[in-house]
């Protein structure tokens, strides 16, 4: 039993938990950096909203989070064999890149670190884009109702339907796809480069049926949570409307339309809308020290987790 090497357990073989001290002197730093950022940049922007107000606000955003992290936690153990609180840290951890950073470069972030913790970018993309797809069911209804009502962002209607398709496209028709592919090249080739093709080929299918295998066995649960997650954005939005009265005649769907096209790096963003961003990023800014040091503490002593699938030897019927 002493000879026991944890290390080989560890990320990458290497790596050990962070220390009580390393832990607390980062969470220092974190809220170093980022307080002064809170209140001299973002709590002015707040100014039209009532304390309370935002304190509710805040608090309904951060459940929807919490939420999305569940949610990532779920797909992350079966799919990659991550500890759902690490993921879910991880969620927490990069949550504020997606607010803070241009172009949505804050899923690269996420995919880097699921691709790094699970050894495996094939699996890391798959996850995320099952979260998505499971956003977009809730989000293509609302695209219609603000068509149906005038129109939408172009931005936001491109946005909700690849969110739609390409999961589609990858689970429900993939499996599919690549069968025929395989039956087509078996049929039609006999060459060392066909032969190489089809490895190549049956190995996407597998990993195409077993998130597709993932995403059916989990549906119910993941459409409740996501059902979940958007009332509490639909509820920020109501919040925020109905605390400003000289804003009456705006709809809570309007400003959620407003609000997931709208950053910090966009320009013409009317004084309301700035402060609905203001108030969803110090709530995302708020806990990110603590979550980060969370994520860096357990992914420096994460062991090494086969997914549910390959633990169940992933029986699929194709």
């Amino acid at each position: 039993m002493n000879s026991f090497d944890r290390s080989r357990w560890l990320p990458n073989g290497k790596g050990s938990k962070l220390d009580r001290p390393k832990m607390r002197i980062l969470i220092g730093v974190g809220y170093a950096l980022i307080l002064p950022i809170v209140v001299l940049v973002l709590l002015p922007l707040v100014g039209v909203v009532s304390p309370l107000m935002a304190i509710m606000v805040g608090a309904l955003y951060l459940i929807s989070h919490m939420l999305r992290a569940i949610r990532l936690a779920a797909l992350s153990v079966d799919v990659l064999g991550i500890s759902a609180r690490t993921a879910a840290a991880m969620h927490f951890a990069s949550a504020p890149l997606s607010i803070l950073l241009p172009f949505k470069a804050g899923e690269f972030v996420r995919f880097y670190a699921l691709w790094k913790m699970s050894s495996n970018p094939l699996y890391a993309i798959i996850v995320l884009l099952i979260d998505r797809m499971f956003d977009s069911l809730f989000l293509i209804p609302i695209l219609i109702v603000l068509m149906s009502a005038g129109g939408a962002p172009t931005s936001l209607a491109v946005f909700a339907i690849l969110a739609a398709t390409i999961p589609l496209t990858v689970i429900v028709v993939g499996p599919k796809l690549l069968t025929e592919l395989q039956r087509y090249v078996v049929a039609s080739h006999n060459d060392p480069i066909a032969l190489d093709v089809l490895s190549r080929v049956d190995a996407t299918r597998r990993v195409v049926t077993n998130a597709a295998h993932v995403a059916r066995r989990q549906a119910s649960e993941l459409c409740v949570i996501s059902f979940l997650i958007w009332l509490c954005e639909v509820l920020v939005c109501v919040i925020l409307i109905n605390s400003a009265e000289l804003l009456a005649d705006l709809s809570s769907l309007d400003l959620l339309e407003t609000r997931l096209v709208t950053s910090w790096w966009g320009d013409g963003a009317d004084a309301f809308t700035t402060t609905a961003l203001a108030l969803t990023t110090i709530s995302l800014l708020l806990p990110w020290p603590i979550m980060a040091a969370i994520f860096f503490d357990r992914y420096g002593g994460e062991p090494r987790r086969k997914p549910v699938l390959e633990r169940s030897n992933a029986r699929v019927v194709t």
